[in-house]
């Protein structure tokens, strides 16, 4: 009687500490939605990162060390978590299987350790030459979630309804663990990991401190955490209580090895799939679809494997043929990697979401704040002013290769400037002399002359700022990708600061030239 007794209290005792570890991580999630629902000060966005980061570390570590994830999905895992060379031959066979096809002149291969897989030209292309055509049965959209064991969950859950992306995001997770899935040759082709921003630690992400690209980076990061936190809770939860009864039954229907093994890294994963490879396509509506959106967010497999350089888009969905086909965009020699435009992205784009930095892209953009304080004695009649224009008083004002000073920033900058008088006459000029307060004329003015004396000293300041970073960053004696990738950015945005420097002087030459010839 005594041994059965202390079976059962031993029984007891194990139930008991995994409902309160159990408890614990879903408390831990519900403390990361609270985290990252909460507003913060930009000034303060770091401090706030790294918080949120250590919550979210914790997190990961207490997941670990519970050892949720069962002997049957570690298997599963395990058996995905392949060299992606080997799984490359069951892809293409896949592909041909289903109808879709690229040019004999083109390759599929390792490009380089940066750049990973691309197409490589075995012999000469011609632009304008047929490259790939993939047809709708092996694209992976969100409609196939929506008809899937999630779309109970999706119909439920405002957030995934209203969400493609997540949803979308959910689906790739789940159907790594899904041992029947269509898809699976295109699951195990794709990277297991990306230099998206999401997958950089503090001492990586430093390097963007200063830069408009944190703020960036870290609202995409706050947004990913809540999701997760809020996903990991919907996964979770206890059919004992009311309020998650439908919740529940619409999870008994997910696999439950992906239930299992749900973590940061997981979502985190399936956000950067979709954010490395999201198009969208036509949505045609069939059996259970919903056709409250034209569009479908959709994964294009063979095609995502094409790399980016600057060009023209090429790509189309062909309505009659029901696939996408993608053009040579240019001629490309032998030997040489194929590549094809994802579009015109300022390098802040394409780190925070694609994981990597263009040099010299001709589609850059620098974001810098401006702002006027409150404790200007003008302040009411600037920012009166201001708002003829649509500009706040405090903002980030973008500048490109393209404009090196966007008119609401001229607007701005002689605003800012303007004595109480100028401010008075201005706010009184009609719409035709209104409009030409934000052009770039070649003025002589005082106030002119003080506005790009005044935007130069700051962008002089901000290059200063750049270089510091820059040189810190050789002291470290073997900086990881990631954080090279951090200083690249920052590399650019100089470059572009610079350029900026120089309009900014031509600007100042005339200005005080006109007033010594007055």
């Amino acid at each position: 009687m005594g041994k059965k007794n202390r079976s059962k209290k031993s029984g007891g005792g194990e139930n008991d500490k995994s409902n309160r570890f159990r408890k614990d991580l879903m408390s831990m999630a519900a403390n990361l939605v609270h985290m990252c629902m909460m507003n913060h000060n930009p000034k303060e966005e770091w401090e706030f990162f790294i918080n949120v980061h250590a919550a979210v570390e914790m997190f990961r570590k207490k997941q670990k060390q519970g050892q949720l994830v069962s002997a049957r999905s570690k298997k599963t895992l395990s058996a995905s978590s392949v060299d992606r060379s080997e799984t490359m031959k069951t892809f293409l066979d896949w592909l041909h299987e289903n109808g879709a096809t690229y040019s004999s002149k083109i390759e599929l291969k390792q490009v380089s350790q940066a750049e990973g897989f691309g197409f490589v030209a075995v012999e000469n292309v011609e632009e304008r030459e047929t490259l790939t055509r993939v047809p709708d049965k092996v694209i992976l959209k969100f409609s196939h979630a929506h008809n899937s064991y999630l779309g109970e969950l999706i119909k439920e859950q405002e957030m995934l309804k209203r969400m493609p992306n997540v949803s979308l995001a959910l689906f790739l997770h789940c159907e790594k663990y899904n041992k029947d899935s269509f898809f699976k040759p295109y699951l195990d082709i794709l990277p297991s990991e990306f230099n998206t921003t999401l997958y950089f630690t503090p001492a990586e992400l430093k390097y963007l401190r200063g830069s408009a690209t944190l703020g960036t980076a870290i609202q995409q990061y706050k947004a990913i955490v809540r999701q997760f936190g809020m996903l990991y809770q919907i996964l979770n939860c206890s059919s004992s209580l009311p309020q998650y009864e439908d919740i529940y039954k619409c999870v008994k229907l997910i696999p439950q090895a992906a239930i299992e093994a749900f973590d940061f890294d997981a979502y985190r994963w399936g956000v950067s799939v979709v954010t490395t490879r999201q198009n969208k396509l036509p949505h045609h509506c069939e059996g259970g679809d919903d056709c409250g959106s034209s569009t479908n967010l959709a994964l294009v497999p063979l095609w995502d494997m094409f790399n980016h350089s600057v060009g023209n888009m090429t790509t189309e969905y062909m309505e009659e043929t029901k696939t996408v086909e993608c053009v040579a965009m240019q001629d490309f020699k032998k030997d040489a990697q194929v590549t094809i435009c994802y579009g015109s992205r300022p390098n802040y784009e394409l780190l925070v979401h694609n994981g990597f930095v263009m040099t010299d892209n001709p589609h850059d953009k620098v974001k810098i704040p401006f702002g006027i304080s409150p404790r200007d004695p003008l302040y009411e009649q600037r920012v009166q002013l201001l708002s003829k224009f649509d500009i706040q008083a405090s903002s980030y004002f973008t500048i490109g290769c393209n404009q090196p000073v966007a008119s609401s920033l001229i607007a701005f900058l002689r605003i800012f400037h303007m004595d109480a008088d100028t401010l008075d006459t201005w706010l009184h000029a009609d719409a035709d002399q209104l409009v030409l307060l934000p052009q770039v004329v070649a003025s002589q003015s005082k106030l002119d002359e003080a506005m790009w004396s005044f935007l130069q000293n700051r962008i002089n300041l901000l290059i200063r700022g750049i270089e510091k970073v820059v040189e810190s960053s050789r002291l470290e004696s073997s900086p990881t990708t990631r954080a090279r990738l951090s200083v690249d950015v920052r590399v650019e945005e100089m470059r572009l600061l610079r350029q900026l420097t120089s309009f900014c002087q031509s600007q100042l030459d005339q200005a005080v030239a006109g007033q010594q010839a007055e």
